[in-house]
């Protein structure tokens, strides 16, 4: 697939090593090496020098690069996206009168990764009641009196 070959050629150009990239991509070096010759044999292009064991990267290489690194720019950002589009995202802000009755739901939300910022209602203050008031708190949570 050229996606994956293209993600060998962009480490190893980046890493200047098969080995360095292989081990960064999870791959064995003589995968990533077959990547990298199946890539420049398909496309007539010779994307790096070898010289013994140094390579470097061509001229073709080099104005293939910013392109390609865009494209791995874009691949992370379209899977950051599909990774996180279901999740809620924010701060949940949650006043009470007892904190302890909550405690369970903010221990969930913060195991999720989700910021809570609680307030205690027993404090109040006219900060608190104005931040309530303008609904910067999601849930409001009140011991019944008996």
């Amino acid at each position: 697939m050229l996606s994956a070959e293209l993600k060998a050629f962009y480490m190893v150009a980046r890493l200047g090593s098969i080995t360095q990239a292989a081990k960064k991509l999870g791959l064995s070096q003589p995968t990533v090496t077959t990547q990298i010759r199946n890539l420049e044999s398909q496309y007539s292009v010779e994307l790096f020098y070898r010289g013994g064991r140094r390579l470097s990267v061509s001229e073709e290489g080099a104005r293939l690069l910013p392109m390609v690194k865009v494209l791995m720019q874009q691949e992370a950002d379209i899977e950051f996206f599909l990774r996180n589009c279901g999740q809620v995202q924010g701060t949940l802000r949650i006043a009470a009168t007892a904190p302890y009755y909550i405690l369970d739901l903010v221990k969930t939300f913060q195991l999720a990764g989700k910021r809570v910022i609680l307030a205690n209602l027993s404090e109040l203050n006219a900060a608190l009641l104005e931040a309530i008031g303008a609904n910067r708190y999601a849930i409001l949570v009140r011991r019944r009196s008996s």
